[in-house]
């Protein structure tokens, strides 16, 4: 079931536009035309369709959201089928976590279990085209008289690539994009500052990192890059808003230029917090203000509203506005992602216990009465006679809510999802719901207890029965 679908079964009545989005997405999804595929013009789809020029607009923004199409202008143009990517997945989800105002420290905690998984996958999975594709990366590290954050960052990244599960590489470089950005922004800083001496140092523990991964030690993978994340992580803190250097936006850095004036667009609007309402002006002001043409600023502008992060108003007053993320729209478009890339009901299943048992450990530490009587009322719904398949995943979500870790809970919302989507019916009807009861009753009394530990191994044994049916 899709996260539309859902909504759908839970009696929420749509949007038009939704409906829409969600109609085009599926045929899209199910017929898998050829990228470049012209669907049918403006004209020609809002008649197919039977809709108002509005709707069909706006159904449209939601779809380019998720990378499936994008309407290209022009006399040849239409809604073209395209491919969607990890970058656009990407600034989805860091748009979301600067509106959400996630934090450094919860990028860190939920990048971890991570690239940990990643880890220990690229050293049990890796061949000899990996090996070389490592090496070489080292090469270029040690190339460089001082590495920076990108250098580091691409090896990372390759190491995501290596472990072979789309949804690691999903989550974990989207992660990682979003920790380079703040430190090449003006939202997080490094501190104290990086000396020559530990950038000499952090090189060599990515070589040590590597070792491991080529021998197929796995247990050595992980450690070596728990050291590797700590090295840099314990020292990217967040800047408040009220500190942060006010700057005009540069547009520096590589890619399209709308590409550039899009970032910088969006670093002004982070200065301020994501001011929802506020005018950043209008399109003459910054067009002359970024000193670039008005098809390229539109670009830019568009590339924004794709995602929600701004919108224009019409009329005396209006502009260029900031705007409130689609939290919905941001998840159908990671959930795409994935489906294009045939995920499998493993993948899923090994990033989803990643995140368990992260959850639950630091579940232990915070767990509340309330806390405690709402997952009770979980355990308690698991057993009802007319309990969806869903209603298994429920503890789980709530583990992770408890964490106080949001992209953590965001990810195992959507893992839950994806992987109800992917069991088969027969399948969830043979599960034992009184041992999945008596399972999640053991991990709550530990969390009652705050043995933290003990919660582990309990989750941990968990997830082994689970994943052997």
């Amino acid at each position: 079931m899709t996260l539309a679908e859902d909504a759908l079964a839970d009696g929420v009545r749509p949007k038009r536009a939704f409906v829409l989005a969600r109609q085009i997405e599926n045929e899209i999804v199910k017929k898998r035309p050829p990228l470049g595929t012209v669907l049918g013009s403006e004209p020609e789809l809002i008649a197919r369709y039977g809709v108002s020029r509005g709707v069909f607009r706006e159904a449209i923004r939601s779809v380019e959201q998720t990378g499936l199409a994008t309407m290209r202008r022009g006399p040849s143009g239409g809604l073209v089928v395209t491919e969607p990517s990890q970058r656009a997945v990407s600034e989805a989800l860091s748009i979301l976590f600067s509106y959400m105002g996630v934090s450094a420290a919860e990028l860190a905690e939920v990048r971890l279990p991570l690239q940990l998984s990643a880890a220990r996958l690229a050293a049990e999975r890796i061949d000899e085209s990996g090996i070389e594709q490592l090496r070489s990366c080292l090469a270029e590290l040690d190339a460089a008289e001082i590495p920076d954050e990108e250098a580091y960052g691409a090896f990372e990244r390759l190491v995501l690539e290596l472990c072979g599960n789309p949804v690691v590489v999903l989550f974990g470089g989207a992660l990682l994009t979003i920790c380079l950005s703040r430190v090449r922004g003006t939202g997080g800083r490094v501190e104290p500052p990086v000396t020559i001496e530990d950038r000499d140092r952090h090189r060599r523990s990515y070589h040590r990192l590597a070792d491991a991964i080529i021998r197929g030690d796995t247990a050595e993978a992980q450690r070596r890059m728990t050291a590797v994340l700590g090295a840099f992580e314990r020292r990217l803190v967040d800047r408040p808003a009220h500190t942060r250097p006010r700057r005009t936006p540069v547009i520096g850095g590589s890619g399209k230029l709308a590409e550039r004036v899009a970032a910088a667009i969006r670093e002004d609007i982070e200065y301020t917090g994501w001011e929802i309402g506020r005018v950043l002006g209008s399109e003459p002001d910054l067009i002359d203000r970024f000193g670039v043409s008005r098809s390229v600023f539109r670009e830019a502008i568009r590339l924004l509203e794709q995602h929600n992060a701004v919108r224009t108003r019409r009329g005396p007053g209006g502009g260029i506005v900031v705007a409130e993320p689609d939290v919905a729209g941001v998840m159908r478009a990671v959930e795409i992602a994935l489906e294009f890339e045939r995920v499998t009901a493993a993948d899923i299943f090994e990033v989803r216990a990643a995140i368990d048992m992260a959850s639950v450990r630091r579940a232990a530490e915070r767990c509340t009465d309330a806390d405690v009587a709402e997952l009770r009322e979980a355990i308690a719904a698991e057993g009802s006679p007319n309990a969806k398949s869903s209603r298994h995943f429920e503890f789980h979500q709530q583990l992770a809510t408890i964490s106080g870790n949001r992209p953590m809970a965001l990810f195992m919302e959507l893992l839950s999802h994806l992987a109800l989507a992917h069991t088969p019916r027969r399948q969830a009807h043979r599960r034992n719901v009184g041992e999945l009861q008596r399972a999640h009753e053991a991990i709550l009394e530990a969390l009652i207890e705050r043995d933290s530990a003990l919660a582990e191994h309990r989750m941990g044994r968990h997830l082994a029965a689970v994943g052997d049916h």
